[in-house]
């Protein structure tokens, strides 16, 4: 494959998968009068367990003014709650409440519900696609650390 038929695939490809996802978590997160950025934080919470503004923002790619807002909604709505990290006193962690747990568990279920529905039979595929989403994301990584010319 040539370079510039790999960044239109590439690009098609990422495009594609964002708006796939977003797609989901707004199907997904509609179920529960969620958006689908308030669907989530509130999965990425649930995974972490409680996670810091820092890692939920770098998880969810949002940015720190956005993201305050949408968990002050969240708050509000009683699903997440602010606490202190016990290792830290001057970090702030978020936490499922009750009731954002049981949100969580819902959305948990529909997702993995669709999941398992379009899983290859052949599980190896499932790690071969990773390996390949891995790699790729490693390699944009190291993409942009590289400086090419005085513009950067």
């Amino acid at each position: 494959m040539e370079i510039n038929e790999f960044k239109a695939k590439l690009l098609q490809s990422t495009r594609k998968l964002n708006e796939a996802m977003d797609g989901c978590l707004d199907k997904m997160g509609s179920c529960e009068g969620l958006t689908p950025n308030q669907a989530r934080i509130i999965m990425i919470i649930n995974l972490e367990g409680s996670a810091s503004m820092g890692k939920i923002s770098d998880s969810a790619s949002i940015a720190g003014g956005n993201l305050t807002n949408i968990c002050k909604i969240l708050e509000k709505r009683g699903l997440v709650e602010r606490g202190r990290d016990p290792d830290d006193d001057r970090r702030v962690l978020m936490h499922l409440t009750a009731k954002g747990h049981e949100i969580a568990s819902r959305l948990d279920t529909w997702l993995t519900g669709r999941m398992e529905k379009g899983m290859p039979e052949n599980r190896e595929d499932l790690i071969l696609m990773v390996e390949g989403l891995e790699k790729l994301s490693e390699m944009i990584i190291e993409m942009t650390k590289e400086k090419i010319d005085e513009r950067d």
